[in-house]
């Protein structure tokens, strides 16, 4: 099973057909934080953005957002705030949600290669 940020899920939406390939053959999970992500953004666009959001959410696994992971994500953020750099509170749940699961993760948000530094994530930039 694969693991996408928002921004893998965008390509997928967007029609990467490589990554609906690799996604077809070895299923995706994502973070709930990722539902939230995409959803209220395609809710700005336009219906049919919400439908094709939808139907991505339907084929794909959704990752709870527990209390471990939540706890990883806090020690995640003082750890790269002791490296000299802040990130997002939604990306360090979604590093911490593909550290604790193990699956490769694809996205092709830079945040990640920083946090990468601090997270032991299988991180492959789109």
């Amino acid at each position: 099973m694969l693991f996408f940020d928002t921004s893998a899920a965008v390509a997928w939406l967007r029609g990467d057909e490589s990554l609906k390939k690799e996604a077809d053959d070895e299923g995706v999970a994502i973070s709930v934080i990722t539902v939230y992500e995409l959803l209220w953004a395609a809710r700005r666009k336009s219906r049919r953005a919400v439908e094709g959001v939808e139907l991505f959410l339907d084929g794909s696994t959704i990752l709870p957002l527990t209390h471990d992971i939540a706890r990883r994500a806090a020690h995640l953020k003082a750890e790269v705030l002791a490296g000299g750099k802040d990130k997002p509170m939604a990306d360090l749940i979604i590093a911490a949600t593909a550290e604790k699961e193990g699956l490769k993760f694809l996205s092709s948000d830079k945040d990640f290669a920083d946090i990468r530094r601090f997270a032991d994530i299988d991180l492959h930039m789109i």
